[in-house]
């Protein structure tokens, strides 16, 4: 488990298995459980290369980290190869704004890296950024979700709809946090786009066997309709 932010109240989390078992140690009476933490510090980085423009903003974001017990194919080694898709194919056009991808480091632990990229931009940064796109858990499903600031959201629907994409305008997941939170704080407006099945993420079973890939294309074709939509703004 990871806290977007600290909490006032100390909190830390066990795993289902050990979960289960105190619930039955429990059905005998009171237990007592002594628990050790061990704090740790790495090093991370957000990658960020930049199609430059004019004076308005459009990032396309991904994370790049996954979590220990999971090989992360969807989440988010889709979102990084989407991002990278599209990079490649805008590196060929002329576009009037500035485009700028990130693959966010530690989004796993609190959405780290996309918070801290926010908080070093100026006011004044933060203004010209006229849409944040992030691409994460993408090719699961029966289908594109897509969330986040609603006018920006039904502006990708109805590209979607005229694309004849596999996409539908969808609350986020609950209990889950992704990168564009941390934009919309900052009343960036931002969207999400994510695969409808989250059931294998953050398991062993997160492996390219379960990668969709015509999901995968969608979500890609969707990204560069959208940023060329906004280009026009």
């Amino acid at each position: 488990g990871s806290l977007q932010s600290q909490g006032s109240i100390p909190v830390v989390s066990i795993s289902q298995e050990d979960g289960q078992r105190l619930k039955e140690l429990l059905k005998q009476g009171k237990v007592e459980v002594t628990v050790k933490v061990e704090t740790q510090e790495d090093a991370s980085q957000n990658v960020v290369a930049t199609k430059q423009g004019g004076e308005k903003i459009i990032i396309v974001g991904g994370h790049y980290d996954t979590i220990e017990l999971g090989p992360g194919a969807n989440d988010n080694a889709s979102g990084t190869s989407a991002m990278l898709t599209v990079a490649q194919e805008l590196s060929r056009r002329s576009l009037k704004h500035t485009i700028r991808f990130i693959a966010f480091g530690s989004e796993e632990i609190g959405l780290v890296g996309s918070r801290n990229y926010v908080q070093s931009l100026s006011q004044e940064e933060q203004k010209r950024i006229i849409a944040m796109i992030n691409l994460d858990g993408l090719a699961a499903g029966r289908n594109l979700g897509v969330g986040g600031e609603p006018a920006l959201a039904s502006q990708a629907m109805d590209l979607a709809y005229m694309l004849n994409l596999r996409a539908v305008q969808s609350r986020e997941p609950a209990n889950t946090a992704s990168d564009h939170f941390s934009f919309l704080r900052a009343s960036i407006p931002s969207i999400f786009i994510f695969g409808s099945d989250f059931s294998r993420f953050h398991t062993p079973e997160d492996t390219i066997d379960f990668v969709d890939k015509e999901l995968l294309g969608h979500a890609a074709q969707l990204t560069l309709a959208l940023i060329e939509a906004l280009d026009t703004q």
